[in-house]
């Protein structure tokens, strides 16, 4: 059982946020590497689909947003990455090595009917659903000069079957996009500089705003329910803190800064809590805690 003193100094040691996070799972007995990340709520907020080596390789897990009836989806020797929700809730879309290169497939929410979507020799990954459900969003460097050696990374838009509609962005480095609650602006994180990388939001009218500006690799960007605010997780030196900032790029603070190295924050579809994973002492582990107000 997860230990209420763990719990407990999580307390007192948190400095960026009121309530401190609590470990959403229990340890693995004997396992020292554990790793639980790239989590991503259930449109009803009860659930999350999550990434975890405790069988062994990389799978697909899901549970509870209490913990309780942990499930693995994912088979096989091969690593599996990035699991998103359908609005509806019926099927995840996920990244799989088992073809041998990294490509987007599909599945139910039972972890039945898995599907390949993408057939491409560059590198396919981070798939994300978009609000209306009729298309998923992802990463691919297909347009670098050597896809085995990828140059960019860029977004691009297909249906749910697999066809190509439209890249989306042509800024080099590009990823971890997804669209606003009413699917009139994308989010994503764009490397700027060999050091850092900054949070944008696209506008309506298509111009894009830097919402970060930051010397720091900023990363892993998650909207609020109500479209009005951004979490994403800001890295310098060893350690990276989760931030908050307001769709307009005012208002930017931190939220949680624990010692370690914090990513994948992600807002629960309700607005009232926040996943995020953790890499602390050689394990990474998924937490929750409460959603600022606002």
């Amino acid at each position: 059982m997860r230990s209420a003193l763990a719990v407990l100094i999580l307390a007192l040691a948190c400095r960026g946020s009121k309530a401190a996070p609590a470990l959403l799972l229990d340890e693995v007995p004997g396992k020292t590497d554990l790793v639980d990340y790239e989590p991503a709520w259930s449109p009803s907020g009860t659930s999350l689909a999550f990434i975890s080596n405790r069988s062994g390789p990389l799978k697909v897990y899901t549970a509870n947003a209490d913990g309780t009836e942990l499930t693995q989806l994912t088979q096989g020797p091969e690593e599996d990455d990035s699991p998103s929700w359908s609005p509806d809730g019926t099927r995840i879309a996920f990244v799989s090595t088992r073809d041998g290169n990294a490509e987007i497939y599909r599945m139910n929410a039972d972890g039945s009917n898995q599907l390949r979507l993408t057939d491409d020799p560059a590198i396919d990954i981070h798939p994300v659903w978009a609000p209306d459900g009729k298309t998923i969003i992802w990463n691919s460097s297909r347009h670098s000069a050597n896809t085995a050696d990828p140059e960019t990374f860029e977004v691009f838009e297909m249906d749910v079957n697999g066809y190509l509609l439209r890249q989306l962005t042509k800024g080099g480095v590009t990823t971890y996009a997804s669209w606003s609650p009413d699917g009139t602006r994308l989010l994503y994180r764009r490397q700027v500089s060999d050091s850092d990388s900054d949070i944008f939001v696209t506008q309506a009218s298509g111009h894009e705003v830097n919402l970060t500006h930051g010397h720091a690799f900023d990363g892993w960007p998650s909207w609020s329910a109500d479209g009005k605010r951004v979490i994403f997780a800001r890295e310098k030196g060893k350690d990276a803190a989760i931030y908050l900032v307001n769709v307009d790029g005012s208002g930017l603070k931190p939220i949680i800064t624990l010692p370690g190295r914090w990513t994948n924050p992600r807002w629960s579809p309700k607005g009232d809590r926040i996943v995020a994973s953790r890499r602390w002492k050689g394990e990474v582990r998924l937490y929750l805690f409460p959603a600022p107000p606002g």
